[in-house]
Parts: C-alpha cells; structure tokens; sequence
C-alpha cells in the first residue's frame, strides 16, 4: 500500500518514533471537533548484516527493505496507544487510528464517531484511576492533566478536578483534618458542622 491516513481525536500531542525512515511522526494535539490527519507514504528499514571488506577498509552491510504505509500506520497507532495507561482493548483507548489510502476527515465520519465512543470509554477509566489516587493520596500531583481534561469532558466534579489556585485556599477541617471550601457549612467528608450559625440558620430555613 503507497499511502495511508493517521487520524487523532486525542488531546494531547502524538509524537511517535519509530526505526525506520522517516523515523518520526507527530500530530498535534486535538478534539472530537477538530481532529489531527498525518498522511503516511512507504518508508524503508535499514537491516544491519554484518561487516564486510571493502576497497578502503571494513564495509558495514546494510540492507535496505521497503515497508508498506499500512505496515507504518498500523505499528504507529498500535505502539503509541499501548503505552498509554487507562486503556482496555479494544473499547477503551484512545481517540487514535488509522485508514488506508489519503482520506479526508469528511470520508471517515463513521471511525471517528467509533473512535469518539472509545475514547469517552477510556476517559472514564482514567477518571477511575484518579479517583483511586486522590483516595490513597490526596495529592493533586498525583492526578495527570489528561484525567483533568477527561473529568471535564465528562462534565464530573471532583475534589482533584480544582485548581491549585483554588487548592491553595481551602480550610482544614477541625474534626478530620481533610481540606474543605473556607465557605462551607459541614465538612464533605466527616459531616462535622463548621460553622454553627448557618446550619442552625439553614435548618430554620428548611423547616
């Protein structure tokens, strides 16, 4: 096959590497609105056969083997999104594929709205996996900027979903000892009220 087509709905820049040339292949950072499209041609793999003797000296023998742009694509994609974490295959990875020949976005609606599914999967177990840490750790450093982007996407909230601006001014409650709002009422882990006036206030107002 002389070409194919990459196609991204990731969030985050691609930058994959491979032993062959060209050895790079990069797309940007993009969305289910506004996908990233890498057109691949056939590349070539120089193979390493030993050493020979040549006119001038030692002659170091390489061979140089074509491969196919499907070959390319395939190991591409297959390669960058196994190294991702949070994903299970095959309906919970990233937003990231292939096609073969040069396409254009509008011909590939139906991959993108498949891919658009998996990556809504794969949002969700890395939402999952945040919330574990946050659970073990309570460390905002612990939670990646593409959990963040996932959480947000999903339209969820979450504690570790705020910014360390925000992190920054949070209480500590007396009673547990973990951070709150300075302007909340009862702590949202142990229940303890925090300020005495306005619950009684609220309750009042409840009645």
């Amino acid at each position: 096959m002389d070409q194919a087509s990459l196609i991204s709905i990731v969030p985050v820049a691609i930058n994959e590497n491979k032993p062959i040339l060209p050895a790079t292949f990069y797309l940007e950072s993009a969305s289910v609105d506004k996908p990233a499209i890498l057109f691949v041609g056939k590349a070539v793999n120089d193979i390493y056969v030993g050493e020979g003797r040549g006119h001038y000296g030692p002659d170091r023998s390489v061979i140089r083997v074509p491969v196919e742009a499907d070959v390319v694509a395939a190991a591409v994609v297959k390669d960058w999104i196994e190294a991702q974490y949070g994903i299970t295959l095959p309906d919970a990875v990233p937003g990231f594929f292939w096609v073969p020949g040069h396409v254009t976005l509008a011909a590939v609606g139906g991959e993108l709205k498949i891919a658009a599914d998996r990556q809504q999967n794969w949002f969700r177990n890395l939402v999952k996996l945040a919330d574990d840490d946050w659970n073990k750790y309570r460390q905002h450093k612990t939670i990646s900027d593409i959990q963040r982007y996932a959480c947000s996407f999903l339209k969820l909230e979450r504690p570790w979903l705020l910014d360390a601006e925000i992190t920054a001014a949070l209480s500590e409650c007396p009673s547990c000892f973990e951070k709150v709002n300075p302007r909340a009422i009862v702590c949202s882990h142990c229940r303890f009220v925090l300020d005495e006036a306005r619950y009684k206030a609220a309750q009042f107002a409840s009645l």
